[in-house]
């Protein structure tokens, strides 16, 4: 008897895992999942992976060149603001922009902290939502 409700009790936290991951999914924002990004007018190309939770957005990027580091922003109204923090420079840029009707692609400007910075202090930006992700 006591392996019998052992199994129940299995499948009934199987079950609520199960509800679990499917509202996690659903209160996902329009943001979350990964980006392929393009800065102009260096061409620099990389990949955001972003997450999104009420109009908070939190992710990581990698770009050309091996620059990798974290992003922090939000999104209100199709409006999307982002800073880059560099793994090895701290905070380094902001990227302001607006997401399309359709959620599949931002584009907007970029602005660098570092005034001297190679490829220039200010440009634009677009990323296009990768293949496969939500």
């Amino acid at each position: 008897d006591r392996m019998i409700d052992h199994l129940r009790r299995i499948e009934l936290l199987e079950g609520r895992l199960g509800q679990i991951r499917e509202s996690r999914q659903a209160v996902a924002g329009p943001l979350s999942g990964s980006w392929q990004v393009v800065l102009l007018p260096t061409q620099q190309r990389g990949e955001f992976t972003l997450t999104q939770t009420g109009t908070i957005v939190t992710g990581t990027y990698t770009l050309e060149g091996g620059w990798t580091g974290s992003l922090q922003g939000t999104l209100v109204n199709r409006k999307v603001y982002l800073v880059r923090i560099d793994s090895r420079l701290g905070r380094s840029m902001e990227l302001q922009g607006t997401l399309s009707s359709d959620g599949s692609q931002i584009r907007g400007t970029w602005l660098n902290y570092d005034l001297a910075a190679e490829g220039g202090s200010e440009g634009q930006w677009s990323a296009t939502r990768a293949e496969g992700s939500p």
